[in-house]
């Protein structure tokens, strides 16, 4: 009896675990790879651009997949993909959705968060959203350009972000659900990439540029890519990159180390006035290009190098700091996050004048720099 109960039981899950419950075919689908929003025509409206795939019409074109746009104007997020639907023999499909791009206006006067929590609470939509702002006039403008290696701007925003860490280290990104829980913690100011258009010789395409600063939901400037860069020291996000420096100290930097590993801890006193914010970085490096004639055997000389690169990222991380201080006064670093999170007693007593304190912050660097392998003089 006990065998028979068992042998009709996972029959009967097999039979019912079978399949998809809202199964549908690829060529029913619009799949979208990215979203546009801007400010509709009429006040309290949104315009929605879709970069869609049609999978329904790729046999017509020999199996090749081309973007599509779609464009659709409602009250809500909800009424303009319904209405966007309406114009569809599909239905539009969101769970290979990758870049999500806000109009910088609709940033600056409405705020972001009602857009980011219905993709986020969307059955469909993947947390792993990259959330970028248009530098542009408008958001859709950015997927009117031809991407240079792949055939959506969804899909190559996406990718750029995700080498730049490996590369260059010039872009904080944000996940639509990073991009959430930066929203609703304390000590921390949200920052999103800002995507452009440039020239690529005859040719425009797009390009990030700095990124969008954040009072709350709303953004209230932008900060340069460079310091963007430096920043990414300052939190402990940098992967890759590549360091340059005046050896010669005659205004022209002549040498590049490439990063290998490097690993950022910071600590936070409060004297009762002042936060004191102390920062050591510790940094792997490989001599890519040196000066001609410089022994890379001789101690003296490599030492020469490491001090000179050390100083530089020293100088060039304060200014960075110094600079969102003095701009914005916005803590886009998390040090009142790190206060929060191992003091939430003395976090309570800052937080409602946080600005003020993270502005007149003291910050003391020091940066050590081991170079483990040389490159190619110049």
């Amino acid at each position: 009896m006990k065998k028979a109960f068992a042998i009709l039981i996972v029959s009967f899950i097999s039979v019912t675990m079978t399949g998809c419950w809202n199964y549908r075919g690829a060529d029913k689908m619009e799949t979208v790879k990215g979203v546009a929003i801007d400010m509709g025509p009429k006040n309290g409206t949104y315009l929605l651009t879709f970069e869609t795939i049609n999978l329904s019409d790729a046999a017509g074109r020999e199996g090749k997949v081309m973007p599509e746009l779609v464009e659709s104007v409602g009250t809500t997020i909800y009424d303009a993909i319904r209405k966007a639907n309406n114009k569809l023999s599909s239905k539009l499909y969101f769970s290979q959705m990758q870049t999500l791009i806000i109009n910088q206006t609709l940033a600056k006067e409405q705020g972001i968060s009602p857009l980011i929590e219905w993709f986020l609470h969307d059955n469909e939509a993947r947390e792993l959203i990259n959330v970028v702002i248009s530098g542009e006039k408008t958001a859709k403008e950015l997927f009117n350009m031809k991407p240079i290696s792949v055939d959506f701007v969804g899909q190559e925003i996406c990718e750029i972000i995700d080498k730049d860490r490996y590369v260059l280290s010039y872009i904080k990104s944000n996940l639509i659900y990073e991009v959430y829980n930066c929203l609703n913690r304390d000590g921390i100011a949200l920052t999103l990439p800002i995507f452009m258009i440039v020239q690529n010789g005859e040719k425009p395409t797009i390009q990030a540029d700095g990124s969008a600063v954040f009072k709350k939901d709303k953004m209230i400037g932008n900060i340069p890519a460079e310091i963007v860069h430096f920043s990414l020291f300052v939190t402990d996000e940098i992967d890759k990159g590549i360091l340059t420096t005046d050896l010669n100290n005659d205004g022209q930097d002549d040498v590049a180390l490439e990063i290998m590993k490097t690993k950022t801890k910071s600590s936070i006193s409060f004297d009762g006035k002042k936060i004191k914010i102390k920062i050591n970085v510790q940094s792997s490096v490989m001599a890519l290009e040196i000066p001609p004639g410089t022994d890379m055997l001789d101690v003296t000389s490599v030492k020469k190098i490491s001090a000179s690169a050390q100083n530089r990222l020293v100088q060039k991380m304060h200014e960075s700091i110094k600079y969102v201080q003095t701009e914005y006064q916005k803590d886009i670093f998390g040090f009142g996050k790190m206060i929060y999170e191992k003091n939430h007693k003395l976090w309570h007593k800052l937080s409602k004048d946080w600005d003020v304190y993270f502005k007149n912050a003291e910050v003391e660097i020091k940066s050590n720099i081991f170079i483990r392998s040389s490159g190619m003089s110049k």
